[in-house]
């Protein structure tokens, strides 16, 4: 289980997750999870579900006024 979350009401997820992510976390959360992000973008999440082989993305494109597309395998 992935668990993505940004506060102080996500710390039990994070601790029962076997994979956390805080994304632009307060002070009081950022140590509790895995990984923690300074946006909440989730491009940036991306590479470290890759290194841990939770995803596979072969393209991400992005569009400055248009969708975003992944392709997963």
């Amino acid at each position: 289980v992935i668990a993505v979350g940004d506060g102080p009401h996500d710390i039990p997820l994070f601790e029962r997750a076997g994979f956390s992510i805080a994304m632009d976390p307060g002070a009081a959360v950022r140590d509790v999870p895995d990984i923690a992000t300074d946006e909440q973008n989730f491009f940036e999440i991306v590479p470290h579900l890759e290194a841990r082989g939770v995803l596979d993305v072969e393209g991400v494109q992005r569009h400055a006024d248009g969708p975003v597309d992944l392709t997963v395998d």
